[in-house]
């Protein structure tokens, strides 16, 4: 996940575990550290909830910060990537990466390159 996800996800109200169980059946989310420094920076309402809720996920250490870490991540774990920004959807279709956005508001949607 990016921080937009784990941001727009309390702002929307959409259960992300939910629809990912839906869309993947099963998962496991990681949260690059880059994510975790970039939301105690953030002037969000809703930053604070979503440090708590990557908490129960497994936070993997990452040297590069913002976009780049979040793509090196994905390559070399192979995984997928939760995120609703276009340029770095761009970019990690561009590499072969699956990316999960959110559709109308609603429901997570898979965009497999």
């Amino acid at each position: 996940m990016d921080t937009n996800a784990l941001l727009w996800q309390f702002a929307s109200k959409v259960d992300i575990e939910m629809e990912l169980n839906r869309l993947l059946g099963g998962y496991e989310i990681v949260i690059p550290s880059s994510v975790l420094a970039e939301l105690d920076h953030v002037s969000d309402r809703y930053a604070k909830a979503a440090i708590k809720f990557t908490e129960r996920y497994r936070v993997v250490p990452t040297e590069l910060k913002g976009d780049d870490s979040i793509v090196e991540l994905a390559k070399s774990l192979q995984a997928m990537v939760l995120t609703n920004d276009k340029e770095l959807r761009h970019r990690l279709k561009e590499q072969g990466t699956t990316v999960i956005f959110m559709r109308q508001g609603k429901y997570l949607a898979m965009d497999r390159p």
